[in-house]
């Protein structure tokens, strides 16, 4: 083959990968972007303490890594004997109370713990 062929071969085969490489664009890089690990996400909903896990509140996330021994305590009311917070649902629609239970006899419901916890006093010293 003559060396002028083979130049004008090797000039256009250049220009083919000059036209290709303006035509493709870079690759993305797979992944998370560098510095995004280990943020907790910014809540912007809020939920009522009033709303009911029935009524489409979402179960919170699940910490990782070991359980521990002794769960931290999660409630913020005292724990009163004879008196649980019980979920009643109505015609309307779902109801938080106070019921004073001596056993397994439920003694009543109330709006306030103190007062459940008072008929549980009272119920307990006949």
């Amino acid at each position: 083959m003559d060396i002028k062929a083979l130049k004008k071969k090797l000039a256009l085969l250049q220009q083919k990968k000059a036209a290709l490489l303006q035509v493709t664009a870079p690759k993305k890089k797979r992944g998370r972007p560098p510095g995004s690990k280990n943020k907790k996400k910014a809540s912007t909903k809020k939920t009522s303490a009033a709303q009911s896990p029935r009524r489409g509140k979402t179960p919170p996330q699940k910490k990782r890594g070991r359980p521990r021994i002794h769960p931290i305590k999660t409630h913020a009311y005292p724990d009163l004997a004879g008196t649980s917070l019980v979920v009643r649902k109505t015609t309307t629609g779902y109801i938080r109370e106070w019921v004073a239970c001596l056993g397994d006899d439920v003694i009543g419901y109330y709006k306030y713990q103190e007062d459940a916890h008072k008929a549980y006093l009272k119920e307990a010293n006949k």
